[in-house]
């Protein structure tokens, strides 16, 4: 990271990254404020400072949204009230995107390593057949299994999920069957 440089007058003496003073002939001077740029950060700098920060502040954000939601309790209540159909509607119209939704809230809640995974991406990938029984399974109908389960440590990602048979995957419980995908 290499800052970009502000422009200093010649015979310029700099107090602070933020004034320069600059030394007029006849020995008045005057102060010339100057905002200093920001070094340049790829994107990979920027998200690892922004996970940090949230990090660090993550008692305060939470304390914060907590107070918030306690003093405005009736707004919010009556907001989704007003909105309630438009969420039925929406819910009805996209189950996949509610059960990946619902999946991803799982897999936060036990601290899993999460990234977004798409139940169509994984479907087609497995050409719509059970991991466990090889046997294709109703693409209306059929589960995202997690072949080392979340319990155990599995993370929410491409490389640890994949299609099953409703009942096989709950005959499968917790236990570690299948092969990690290497991809």
């Amino acid at each position: 990271m290499t800052p970009r440089a502000f422009y200093e007058p010649p015979g310029a003496i700099s107090t602070s990254p933020s004034v320069v003073l600059h030394l007029r002939p006849g020995g008045s001077c005057s102060a010339l404020v100057a905002i200093k740029a920001q070094p340049m950060q790829t994107p990979e700098e920027m998200k690892a400072r922004n996970a940090a920060y949230y990090q660090a502040h993550k008692d305060e954000k939470a304390a914060y949204n907590a107070a918030y939601r306690e003093a405005h309790k009736d707004e919010i209540a009556a907001w989704r009230e007003a909105h309630k159909d438009e969420r039925a509607a929406w819910q009805k119209a996209n189950p996949d995107k509610c059960r990946d939704i619902a999946a991803r809230r799982r897999a936060l809640k036990r601290g899993a390593t999460v990234e977004p995974v798409s139940r169509a991406v994984v479907f087609d990938r497995d050409a719509g057949r059970c991991h466990l029984c090889g046997k294709k399974v109703n693409p209306k109908h059929w589960h995202l299994d997690h072949i080392v389960p979340l319990s155990q440590g599995g993370e929410h990602s491409y490389k640890n999920v994949a299609v099953s048979h409703p009942r096989c995957n709950d005959s499968k419980g917790s236990k570690i069957r299948g092969q990690l995908r290497l991809y």
